[in-house]
Formats: structure tokens, C-alpha cells, sequence
């Protein structure tokens, strides 16, 4: 893990691209209960993600409004994803991936598929 930040928050770093991105899919799957068949609204997950109360609360606004930046203006508040399409977890994460990064994520498209789809069969190795 990193140094605590400023407000006291550690980063995990992972072996490798595949295991940090299979985390984050394991993040909506498992910790936030979508399931990998699931689905959701872009704004409810922003409030999630933000731990808000209300899709107004600033925070949740500020992710929706990166996310759509960072989709190209693709995905808005009302977009849904569904977790078992390949092409919508993609966008989503590219859009989640370039917000927190501030730019285009240096990961390719198929090492986050891949990434995915293993974590999907339990076949990703232990870090």
C-alpha cells in the first residue's frame, strides 16, 4: 500500500493491471451487491461510490460528471450498465479509470476485459 495522503487514505498497489481492475469489478459485484448479472444506473452508482445520502449531494454530481467526461459524453446519470456486457464494463471502466487517474488510463482494452472475465470464472491468481 501507499503512504497515507493528507486525509489519511491508503491506495492498494496490485501485482499486476489484471488483479487492481478485478478488484474494482469485484468492488460492483460482490461488495456493492449488483451481482454479475447485475445492473444500475450511473447516478446510483456515483452515490455509492461517493457514500452518499442523495443523488444531489455534490460528490455524487462530480463523479456522474467525470464519468460522462471520461466516456466520451457517452454515459449520463440516466445510463445503465449491465455487468454481464463485456462492452458496457469497458466503457464504464474507462470512464471510471480516467476520472480518478485525471487522464487516459495506460491500460488496454483487453487487459481489463480479460481482467474481467477472469475474475467472472474465479480464475484470477492470488496477488
Amino acid at each position: 500500500v501507499t503512504p497515507p495522503d493528507h486525509a489519511g487514505n491508503v491506495t492498494t498497489i496490485y501485482v499486476t493491471p489484471e488483479h487492481g481492475t478485478a478488484a474494482w469489478y469485484n468492488l460492483l459485484t460482490d461488495r456493492y451487491g449488483y451481482g454479475e448479472t447485475g445492473s444500475f444506473k450511473l447516478e446510483d452508482l456515483a452515490k455509492r461510490y461517493a457514500g452518499a445520502a442523495s443523488v444531489n449531494d455534490p460528490a455524487v454530481t462530480s463523479y456522474v460528471k467525470g464519468w460522462r467526461k471520461w466516456s466520451n459524453n457517452v454515459l449520463d446519470k440516466n445510463s445503465v450498465t449491465h455487468l454481464a456486457d463485456d462492452g458496457e464494463v469497458l466503457l464504464l471502466a474507462r470512464a471510471m479509470f480516467g476520472h480518478e487517474i485525471g487522464g487516459n488510463s495506460p491500460l488496454h482494452d483487453d487487459q481489463i476485459t480479460k481482467a474481467v472475465q477472469l475474475k467472472r470464472a474465479g480464475q484470477l491468481p492470488a496477488s
